[in-house]
């Protein structure tokens, strides 16, 4: 059975590890209550405390430093701190930082074992991908689920790099995966949403600062490469990301919303709320299109 620890006696064990300590070597200052040996080591901590507990629970202690542990309770900075010190790995470099959710950690197979035997029951992973025995693991916080009562979506921001393969494998199939990036995701005032059911990106959206010189109104924002995996469609994902990103240009001031709408999924943007302007045309590669609008003010 593994043994449980807190969050700090984790930091303390994994700070000196990370900084080429031996496992023995931290066993050894443990026992003969070196402290000050370790604080000086480290530079940042203070042992005493951990000295303490090791006299009081030293099976438990020596067993997380030999052979791993379970972190009783880990907040969402703990886990990224923790990658970083155990696995070299870090937010906004090698994965995603959210407000419950933690997206796209490169995991082999050891390190996965390790981090699911170490990580607090809050939290749920998830694996998306896996190839050659490399893994993607997404992290979600038990109560992001609990927020959302059907299949429980989780929506948020993202950056526009998690837009591209659904908007490859969705909208844009036939087309490289460079012709997926636009030149207005990472504008001024540009944002993504991106809805989540068990750590997997399932649904996604583009908003951006355009002007429709159709449309009168000064302040006006344009959807774009909205996109839902097929298996998520008729359950009202679309429309929830649709609210969140209302939610967002109602806080801009944003008059009006537009798009230029395949007419294959017309019927599915009146059900949101809008309505079509002027007539069908052409968009090549794609095919025939309608502007669609909705207004917010």
């Amino acid at each position: 059975m593994t043994v449980a620890i807190t969050l700090m006696e984790a930091y303390l064990i994994e700070t000196p590890l990370a900084a080429g300590m031996s496992k023995e070597s931290l066993l050894k200052h443990l026992q003969q209550g070196e402290a000050e040996t370790l604080n000086e080591f480290v530079g940042h901590l203070d042992y005493h405390e951990l000295i303490e507990e090791f006299h009081e629970r030293e099976a438990v202690i020596t067993e997380a430093i030999q052979s791993g542990y379970t972190i009783k309770f880990v907040t969402i900075a703990g886990i990224e701190r923790l990658l970083e010190l155990k696995f070299n790995i870090y937010g906004g470099k090698d994965f995603e930082v959210h407000e419950n959710m933690v997206i796209g950690i490169p995991f082999n197979n050891a390190q996965l074992t390790d981090f699911e035997k170490m990580l607090s029951p809050n939290w749920k992973i998830y694996t998306t991908e896996r190839e050659e025995g490399t893994y993607k693991v997404n992290v979600v916080h038990n109560t992001a689920e609990q927020k959302q009562q059907d299949i429980m979506i989780y929506i948020t921001t993202i950056k526009p790099e998690m837009t591209y393969q659904l908007r490859h494998s969705i909208l844009r199939p036939h087309q490289s995966l460079n012709d997926c990036k636009y030149d207005t995701d990472q504008r001024n005032g540009t944002f993504h949403i991106g809805a989540f059911h068990k750590g997997t990106l399932i649904c996604t959206a583009s908003f951006n600062v355009e002007n429709n010189e159709n449309f009168h109104t000064q302040k006006q924002y344009r959807l774009r490469a909205m996109a839902t995996l097929e298996a998520y469609r008729n359950l009202g994902v679309g429309r929830k990301v649709i609210a969140h990103a209302e939610d967002i240009l109602n806080q801009k001031d944003v008059e009006l919303l537009w798009c230029n709408g395949r007419t294959t999924v017309q019927s599915y943007y009146e059900k949101l709320g809008f309505k079509k302007h002027g007539e069908v045309f052409d968009y090549p590669p794609i095919g025939p299109h309608i502007v669609m609008y909705k207004k917010l003010k």
